[in-house]
């Protein structure tokens, strides 16, 4: 199978269980994408990994390991680890979190110049 840009990594399905629906944001290790669970139609924020890091197992580990710390942790402020694999078709490598909607600090940044905190 060959190797999926983000773009057409669009509208294919993860693992036999998640289907890719957009690019949320794309960075030195991977892209992260909105999906939806085919089975529950839970929506899904993915993880993937890029194709050349895959090949590395230092990298991997620490996808995984990012993935196993943050799963142990139960707090508002952090998301939730629903699952992690790689997928036998192709190899790729992911992680599947919830989906927070909202917006990115930057733009909050853009919109209200200073941020105002709850003790």
């Amino acid at each position: 199978m060959p190797i999926l840009t983000p773009q057409e990594r669009i509208g294919t399905t993860l693992d036999g269980k998640y289907r890719i629906e957009k690019i949320l944001g794309i960075g030195g290790m991977g892209s992260v994408y909105a999906g939806t669970h085919t089975i529950t139609g839970r929506r899904v924020a993915v993880k993937i990994l890029h194709p050349e890091h895959a090949t590395s197992a230092d990298v991997m580990e620490r996808f995984f390991r990012e993935a196993r710390t943050a799963s142990e942790i139960k707090h508002p402020n952090v998301v939730d680890v629903l699952d992690m694999g790689t997928d036998p078709e192709d190899k790729t490598v992911f992680l599947v979190l919830e989906l927070l909607e909202g917006e990115s600090l930057a733009r909050r940044l853009k919109r209200e110049k200073k941020l105002h905190y709850a003790r």
